[in-house]
């Protein structure tokens, strides 16, 4: 059971955290967000229209919520928001893309659920793309979203969840689609947890995409990375994190409402 937090500031420290060697790749990115900016370019410019939220990469992690209730989208579910960030960069073939994240509560009791994943071949114009997310309670699914409405091509629980630390890794081969789930520190595995067939979406971006299950929780992002060639093994070291959380712009009306469509695709078992 999480007590209830009493600050929004949280210092804990990570048993593991990811760092992906450097490596040779004929077309891909990489971003651990450092720099504290994921919108200059340096090393990647991350698009993160057209659904609102917080976008912030400012602790050296990317953060992505989407908290609040706002008025003006009757019948809305606003604690079930998703938001979407993707690198400008398309991949016309083949892609393997992994992230390493967690979901931090939210500051009131029960305030604790939330999916983290990634996604293919996406479309940022039409929220379309292969989304493969893993929930709070362990329940990973592995989806074709077309114009932000999804269609589950399959789901199992796992013993990892989104409480600690995990890696999350989709990749897309021709028509074949691969997904891994590992706890940093230890080995990815040789086989995939879940593998499906789907030839809908043939190219697009990369990126990641965050549903907060209950209002004010947040996707903390320790990198992504995407490549259209298989991805190296992680290498796995000791850190100590803190996270301070700023104040949530107000998002338009328009965008509430693609937002509210969304979330209810992504609303996980808690």
């Amino acid at each position: 059971m999480v007590s209830r937090f009493q600050r929004w500031a949280l210092s804990f420290a990570l048993a593991s955290v990811v760092v992906t060697p450097s490596f040779a790749w004929s077309a891909g990115w990489y971003d651990n967000f450092n720099d504290g900016n994921a919108k200059d370019g340096s090393p990647q410019t991350w698009v993160t229209t057209p659904l609102p939220g917080v976008y912030s990469a400012t602790t050296g992690d990317y953060l992505l919520s989407a908290p609040g209730d706002p008025d003006g989208a009757e019948g809305a579910d606003f604690d079930d928001n998703s938001v979407i960030a993707s690198v400008n960069s398309n991949f016309p073939g083949d892609v393997y893309v992994r992230t390493q994240a967690l979901v931090l509560p939210g500051p009131n009791e029960g305030e604790v659920g939330g999916t983290m994943g990634v996604f293919a071949r996406y479309n940022p114009a039409s929220v379309s793309g292969y989304a493969a997310i893993l929930s709070n309670g362990g329940d990973l699914q592995l989806l074709l979203v077309d114009e932000g409405i999804p269609f589950q091509l399959d789901s199992i629980d796992l013993e990892v969840d989104t409480a600690a630390d995990a890696l999350i890794q989709l990749d897309v081969i021709g028509d074949l689609l691969n997904v891994y789930v590992w706890r940093p520190g230890t080995a990815k595995p040789t086989e995939p947890v879940m593998t499906s067939n789907d030839s809908t979406f043939t190219s697009g971006h990369a990126g990641i995409v965050y549903n907060e299950n209950d209002d004010n929780t947040i996707g903390v992002f320790r990198f992504a990375t995407a490549s259209d060639a298989p991805l190296p093994a992680p290498v796995a070291v000791d850190v100590e994190v803190v996270i301070v959380v700023a104040g949530v712009p107000e998002p338009s009306t328009f965008a509430l409402l693609a937002t509210a469509a969304l979330g209810a695709c992504f609303r996980k078992r808690r």
